[in-house]
């Protein structure tokens, strides 16, 4: 494959994850390859590989005679995600922990400022594209230094999984794990709480109390998406 078809893939793949990730692109929506070339100017083949690259990312699905399709959501692949999440960064972050090194310790305490920075700008409307990154980047921050590449990679691929779910609970307005939806004002405060409380946890040393805190924050997502009646929504 030629070098610029190879970039235009790459390019390809970016935006293609973005849209899935943003719910731009619908759970189980079609995508077909003609339509998806000529919305990212591109020709087939890049697009073509570009999907078989986000297979195994469980961005996409792909079915013979069907074509590809953005993955579905279900509550119970969400329990599932989260069980998995929560196993991978527990141990990273025991081991991170165990590790605990200065550089470690600054570059949470870095990764909270940043976040803090971003949730100030919010009103009572969440910006969700500009603070999940962020979010994204503290939580990567807590595990950094668990020293195993392949806990790491698991971790990566999970949040990002992640943070469908959270693009997902209205498209429109961000609402973030641990904000009551119908509160608006104060969504800001409560939930970098929560990430200055897993801050100060993590940086005590207290591994068990680190690890327990981690586990509840990464599972709000269920609840946040229960309370907002998703699923039934759906079915209905």
């Amino acid at each position: 494959m030629p070098e610029s078809e190879i970039n235009l893939t790459s390019r390809v793949e970016s935006l293609l994850r973005t849209e899935i990730i943003r719910g731009r692109l619908a759970p189980d929506s079609p995508l077909r390859i003609s339509h998806l070339a000529e919305r990212f100017d591109s020709g087939p083949t890049p697009v073509r590989e570009a999907l078989s690259r986000l297979l195994p990312e469980g961005m996409v699905d792909f079915a013979p005679n069907r074509g590809f399709k953005v993955r579905g959501v279900s509550r119970d692949d969400l329990i599932d995600l989260t069980t998995a999440r929560c196993a991978v960064e527990s141990e990273a972050l025991r081991l991170s922990m165990a590790h605990g090194t200065d550089e470690w310790a600054s570059g949470i305490v870095a990764a909270q400022f940043r976040l803090r920075r971003q949730v100030g700008k919010q009103t009572d409307a969440w910006s969700r594209a500009e603070v999940e990154p962020v979010h994204v980047d503290f939580h990567r921050s807590l595990i950094s230094d668990c020293r195993s590449p392949r806990l790491l990679d698991l971790a990566a691929r999970l949040a990002m999984e992640h943070s469908r779910y959270i693009f997902l609970t209205q498209p429109a307005e961000a609402i973030l794990p641990g904000t009551n939806p119908a509160d608006g004002a104060g969504a800001n405060e409560r939930f970098q709480h929560v990430h200055d409380e897993l801050t100060e946890i993590v940086l005590s040393g207290d591994v068990e109390s680190a690890v327990s805190t981690l586990r509840a924050h990464l599972s709000l997502i269920v609840e946040v998406l229960d309370g907002l009646e998703f699923w039934s929504q759906r079915s209905g």
